[in-house]
């Protein structure tokens, strides 16, 4: 039986940060729903609460991500630490993992006890397995064009790791993550600037925020048991997840159930559905 954590003194909440892939909620292995677990089985033991809960969809390769620097600095100005479930959840680009560690009060929930020599190791693994998922995205990518190229121009592919593929000419495709970065096939780099100015670049924007959200919807419908859009609004906004529309210091950048519809249409016409539910 593990031993209980002692109580840190004077300290009584935490910051917490949850992150999953740009890929789908869990494809690596720990989804949102694991992660607050085994947060919570760690706070229990050392006699903490959670102050704010910070959840991310994005690679742990990308080291700009919105909500990490928000949880730091908030963890920062309350002079309270970090917690995450894995190291791994924090970044898998060990220097950017170990700086963190260096200058910011980080607690990871499966192995609090960590020494600096095994953070680092951890590091160095995870940043290992980060080059290894991006051979095997290229790999696949490659493997993708080679297949579509018979398709017409104009082609739209949704991949099974939710990687939207758009056809832009003969040969040439543009690919979005659901974090937003993008990849040429041959021709002009220069073409996804163009096509973005346009209809079509607010369309590739909002398949890509919607494909972005999709994961905490899912968890949403399917662990809290919520199947309206007012009821899923009212759950977004109380997590911090942004909307669309979102503007800093803007108030009124709330998601709304029509917002709500709108992105779970636009799913289910990219062949990703939240489940069956009322969207009333």
């Amino acid at each position: 039986m593990r031993k209980p954590i002692q109580p840190q003194p004077k300290l009584r909440s935490v910051v917490t940060y949850l992150r999953v892939s740009t890929d789908s909620q869990g494809s690596d292995g720990l989804g949102i729903e694991a992660q607050r677990s085994l947060i919570a089985r760690y706070l229990e033991r050392a006699g903490l609460s959670i102050e704010r809960e910070f959840i991310e969809v994005q690679s742990g390769g990308d080291d700009q991500r919105p909500k990490l620097a928000e949880a730091l600095q908030l963890s920062k100005a309350l002079k309270i630490p970090l917690v995450v479930a894995k190291q791994d959840r924090l970044s898998r680009n060990a220097s950017f993992a170990l700086k963190l560690f260096s200058t910011h009060k980080i607690i990871v929930a499966e192995s609090p006890e960590d020494s600096r020599l095994a953070r680092g190791v951890k590091a160095v693994v995870d940043d290992e397995e980060r080059v290894r998922i991006a051979t095997r995205t290229r790999q696949a990518l490659e493997e993708l064009k080679k297949r579509a190229d018979s398709l017409p121009v104009g082609s739209v592919i949704v991949s099974k790791r939710n990687r939207i593929h758009h056809k832009i000419g003969e040969g040439k495709w543009i690919t979005e993550g659901i974090a937003g970065e993008r990849k040429h096939f041959g021709g002009n780099p220069h073409l996804s600037t163009a096509s973005a100015k346009g209809a079509e670049g607010k369309r590739l924007s909002a398949d890509r925020f919607a494909l972005s959200v999709l994961p905490v919807l899912r968890e949403l419908f399917e662990k809290g048991k919520l199947s309206t859009s007012p009821e899923l609004a009212d759950a977004l906004n109380a997590r911090g997840v942004r909307p669309s529309t979102y503007k800093e210091g803007v108030r009124e950048s709330r998601w709304h159930p029509s917002g709500v519809r709108n992105v779970i249409s636009r799913l289910e016409r990219l062949g990703q559905p939240v489940a069956v539910v009322a969207v009333q």
